[in-house]
């Protein structure tokens, strides 16, 4: 979705679609609603989907509160989705969404000053990418994360790191 500078439109669209799945989940339907659900054949593998697509609208959705300058309601967000993606796709193994989720967090914290806090982001989503990708491959996922680092360097002063990533 391009909102081309129409950041808060963007945030009430997504805002919207929280909404939307909060109201599915099963403890937000009515009776007859969750038992008409409940002979409906759902496999794993969609349950598994709905999950990451919700994981997927709160990223969307705090990178839009970030455009929007909503900085700290926008690291909630991020966070969210990084706690989801944890759990869907495991803690501690590589991939490349929780790689992103990092990523967008550390675009957070820098944007709000917290420069350590993102340093340690970019650092991890950098350290995950290269396990994904290969720590020698070209690989524009790499290549972000590499950008980013050298942000962070430039904007804690340190040239000689910048140029180094």
């Amino acid at each position: 979705m391009r909102f081309m500078g129409r950041w808060e439109e963007a945030v009430r669209v997504w805002e919207h679609l929280l909404t939307i799945l909060q109201l599915q989940k099963p403890q937000n339907r009515s009776r007859s609603s969750n038992e008409y659900l409940a002979n409906m054949p759902l496999s794993e593998t969609r349950g598994h989907e709905v999950k990451i697509r919700e994981a997927n609208v709160y990223d969307s959705h705090g990178n839009a509160l970030s455009s929007a300058e909503r900085l700290s309601n926008a690291t909630s967000k991020l966070k969210k989705s990084l706690r989801m993606r944890r759990k869907i796709f495991g803690d501690g193994k590589p991939h490349s969404d929780i790689a992103m989720s990092l990523n967008n967090l550390g675009n957070g914290y820098l944007e709000m000053g917290k420069l350590d806090k993102a340093l340690k982001k970019h650092k991890r989503s950098l350290k995950m990418r290269r396990a994904i990708h290969g720590h020698q491959q070209p690989h524009p996922h790499i290549a972000m994360s590499l950008n980013n680092l050298g942000i962070v360097y430039q904007k804690m002063g340190n040239l000689d790191k910048a140029l180094e990533k």
